[in-house]
């Protein structure tokens, strides 16, 4: 059986609208040192704001809010249930700000899921560059094989909802 890394236990608050995207990575890379596993998100809304690397980070204020990682599986309490939710008041002059994405455009990142989620890119309290194609892109991935995004939802997004390049199946 997998092992399972709750992201409560990394710091992660729900509805309390602070950021858990540091608590998110810390469970991620935790499961994947141990060779990976199951990232657990129970219920609730949960917010991300923090940012870092990224295809788009060198674009300006892109990036990845949280990066996954070859072997693991996030996977939610349910779709509606689950919620990650892009902080307000987020600002991107870049090409694109994804909430998860892989960690490493270069390389191959593979056997891994998503599920039972609801992605909510917050659309309507965010700011974006007058002249600039920005977004909040809820899941992406380069270079990813033998990937699966199951029972997910995708809500108030400017951009892609997925945006998936490289082999899959």
């Amino acid at each position: 059986a997998d092992s399972v890394w709750n992201v409560l236990a990394y710091g992660a608050i729900p509805n309390d609208d602070l950021d858990d995207a540091p608590a998110f990575q810390d469970a991620i890379n935790a499961a994947y040192a141990a060779g990976g596993g199951i990232v657990y998100i129970p219920a609730g809304n949960f917010s991300v704001a923090s940012r870092h690397g990224g295809p788009w980070e060198t674009y300006g204020e892109g990036g990845t809010m949280i990066s996954m990682r070859s072997n693991i599986s996030v996977v939610g309490a349910g779709r509606g249930i689950t919620r990650l939710r892009v902080a307000d008041n987020m600002r991107t002059s870049t090409l694109s700000c994804a909430i998860l994405m892989n960690w490493d455009q270069f390389n191959v990142t593979s056997n891994w899921s998503i599920c039972d989620i609801t992605f909510d890119g917050n659309y309507e309290h965010n700011q974006f560059q007058a002249g600039w194609t920005s977004r909040f892109d809820s899941v992406g991935a380069i270079n990813a094989s033998d990937y699966r995004i199951e029972r997910c939802e995708f809500v108030n997004t400017m951009g892609y909802w997925c945006v998936i390049t490289g082999v899959g199946s």
